[in-house]
């Protein structure tokens, strides 16, 4: 079925928001009496400036005082666009308690038949219409449809039962309308007697592309039929959006859950998985044949997780498969180290924008009693996980994530893997594991590495007190517990281990991270003033791939990160700390060399490619912290305590903290923010 349209013909060729609030722009200048030529021209040029309302992203900023009322814009539209079949209506509004701006949102509607998805809001303030965003439908092709052909909407839910789940004649599926308890349940919910849970069909228009689309515009709209399926097993509750004139056609799939416990919550393309210490998560899969695989190969993922068989080819090792994508139970340690890929994966992606060039191979050993089996290396885009009583690398998410870091650091400095580098190479991937479990799991998040793999204390690793886990060598070689913290220091290693000589960079960051005093083995006094996790693992992050070559030492990482820190934030206050933190490893930190810095104090906020990383405040002071609409957030104490939590109904979230501490801002669960009040 073609897509359908309404503008007139000398519309054609526009399919843009910027056309539309033009047009609006114009009827309002003609609506509002005594509107003069500056204002109207104002108004499109704040239409039309990219950098305030960029049309692909669908906001448009309103210059502001002006006088335009609730729903206007959408008058203006039908009068001067022509399109008389749309209309919007408002669905609900509400008032900011914090700011008192109002809000409004508008279902659109074409030929009286609603929009899957097609919402636009508008945002008041004191001095008038502020804000306009959302999506509408973009139609075209509206001439070639035969309405005479569409289906009976009773008649379009038997066929497409019939069709999708052969219904009533195969017994495979128990819905819930075929149970007196569930139909009874719903009766009384509703309090009609009719209820029922057998499906109805509502006439709507729906984009194949609901779910990813770009820009304001529902593009490739098809006319079809809304059916809702509740079965009780197997339990699912899902939207099924078929084709009005062939049911048979499934446009669109939409779950009505959102909880975990059911056979499979995913999204499409995902199983369900235990993941050890993390419940029952989400995997990325991939069907083969007629089971499905431990393969992510999206637009965001490219790896694959095997069983480990010597020394194999990935291509040659066969792969490890479900039969109905429902992972809970099975192949735990495979399952968990795929999730935590995924993970890692997501994370150097998403919050350090970078992307592996390739494929990578995970190789999953199974439960071995050989102590040599227990190791986790990493290789040319490959990972070998190891997993013996004594170290179930399998079980932990940071030590995946250092692994994973290796290959970035691979990809990027190479740092080559012997002395002070290769004590680098290792300390920056530890630092990395930390910071994405600190990611993943926010408050709850340690200083340790590999905790949950081992009880060892020679095997864990600590970034905040070095000296009480990992080893170092006595002069006769023989094992002893305890990483040196202090470069050149007690514990240090002068034949150059790299897994003993990378405690010092770890201990650095976790005091540039969290802070900290005392005085170090040389006998050096320090105080250092915590930055954030996060904020910290940019300024690193930076420092390797950009301002580090393979053969960097210790004073080349110190440098680097007040490079990289000048880079990123040009803070007297950052560089200052970073120069602290240094000092308390060890390093002598006259020999190096600061740049001139230009924001001074603590206030602002701390900003990477427009995403706020840290924020540091006096106590009693306004916090306003951009965020995305709608996002849900919580804040948190440094205990995790949930203080507050909620939707953000406008692009910011304000508090006042009134006790000095560290905070943690979370939104949809997944970005963390540290808030650190003076």
């Amino acid at each position: 079925m073609q897509r359908v349209r309404t503008h007139r013909q000398t519309d054609r060729g526009t399919p843009s928001v910027l056309k539309w609030c033009l047009l609006a722009g114009m009827g309002l200048s003609a609506v509002i009496l005594a509107q003069s030529t500056v204002q109207w021209v104002t108004i499109m040029r704040g239409f039309a400036d990219p950098e305030r309302s960029p049309d692909s992203l669908g906001y448009f900023y309103i210059p502001t005082p002006n006088t335009y009322w609730s729903g206007q814009l959408f008058e203006a539209y039908r009068e001067l666009s022509g399109d008389t079949l749309s209309r919007f209506v408002r669905l609900r509004q509400w008032t900011d308690s914090f700011v008192h701006h109002h809000h409004y949102e508008y279902q659109h509607y074409f030929m009286d038949i609603p929009v899957v998805g097609g919402i636009v809001r508008e945002h008041f303030s004191d001095e008038g219409l502020y804000l306009l965003h959302g999506k509408i439908g973009w139609f075209d092709g509206i001439d070639t449809i035969d309405w005479r052909k569409l289906l009976d909407p009773q008649l379009a839910v038997s066929m497409f039962l019939q069709a999708h789940f052969k219904y009533p004649d195969d017994t495979t599926y128990y819905f819930a309308w075929e149970d007196s308890l569930w139909e009874a349940y719903l009766k009384s919910e509703l309090e009609d007697s009719t209820a029922t849970w057998f499906p109805t069909a509502r006439l709507v228009w729906i984009s194949p592309n609901i779910g990813n689309s770009s820009g304001s515009y529902l593009t490739n709209l098809h006319l079809a039929y809304a059916i809702r399926v509740v079965c009780i097993d197997p339990f699912f509750d899902t939207t099924y959006y078929v084709d009005a004139f062939a049911p048979w056609n499934v446009i669109v799939a939409i779950s009505n859950v959102y909880s975990v416990g059911v056979n499979n919550p995913c999204p499409s393309g995902y199983g369900l998985a235990s993941v050890w210490y993390h419940g029952n998560r989400c995997i990325d899969t991939r069907k083969q044949g007629n089971k499905y695989i431990l393969r992510a190969d999206d637009d965001d993922h490219d790896f694959s997780t095997k069983y480990y068989a010597m020394l194999l080819p990935c291509a040659l090792i066969a792969n490890i498969k479900d039969k109905d994508n429902d992972w809970v139970g099975v192949h735990g340690d495979a399952t968990s180290v795929h999730w935590f890929v995924q993970q890692a994966w997501d994370f150097f992606h998403w919050q350090m924008n970078h992307l592996l060039a390739r494929r990578i191979c995970i190789k999953v050993n199974m439960p071995q009693p050989d102590a040599s089996a227990g190791q986790a290396l990493w290789g040319y885009y490959s990972m070998y996980v190891g997993n013996v009583p004594d170290f179930h690398a399998t079980r932990a998410l940071d030590v995946i994530a250092h692994e994973f870091a290796h290959l970035v650091i691979r990809e990027t400095s190479n740092l080559t893997y012997i002395g002070e580098s290769g004590a680098l190479n290792e300390s920056f991937s530890d630092i990395m594991g930390v910071t994405v479990e600190h990611w993943v799991e926010g408050p709850s998040a340690d200083w340790l590495l590999m905790e949950d793999g081992s009880t060892n204390p020679m095997v864990i690793r600590s970034l905040q007190a070095p000296k009480q886990y990992g080893y170092h060598y006595d002069t006769s070689g023989n094992v002893h517990l305890g990483q040196p913290d202090t470069y050149k220091g007690l514990f240090w290693d002068n034949g150059g281990a790299v897994h003993v000589n990378s405690g010092p960079a770890n201990h650095w960051f976790y005091l540039l991270s969290a802070g900290g005093s005392g005085i170090n083995d040389h006998g050096a006094s320090y105080q250092v003033s915590g930055i954030g996790v996060f904020t910290a693992a940019d300024i690193v992050f930076k420092a390797w791939t950009n301002y580090m070559v393979s053969a960097s030492g210790y004073y080349d990482a110190a440098q680097a990160t007040l490079t990289a820190q000048q880079v990123l934030y040009g803070s007297c206050f950052y560089q200052e700390q970073i120069w602290n933190a240094w000092h308390a490893v060890g390093l002598d930190t006259n020999l190096l060399s600061r740049q001139p810095c230009t924001m001074t104090g603590l206030g602002g906020h701390l900003l990477q490619d427009g995403v706020v990383k840290g924020y540091w405040v006096n106590a009693n002071q306004k916090v306003l912290i951009s965020v995305p609409l709608m996002s849900y957030y919580e804040l948190l104490s440094s205990t995790g305590v949930v203080l507050q939590q909620g939707y953000t109904l406008q692009p910011f979230i304000a508090f006042r903290l009134p006790v000095s501490g560290v905070y943690w801002l979370r939104l949809n669960g997944q970005e963390i923010i540290q808030i650190i009040v003076q």
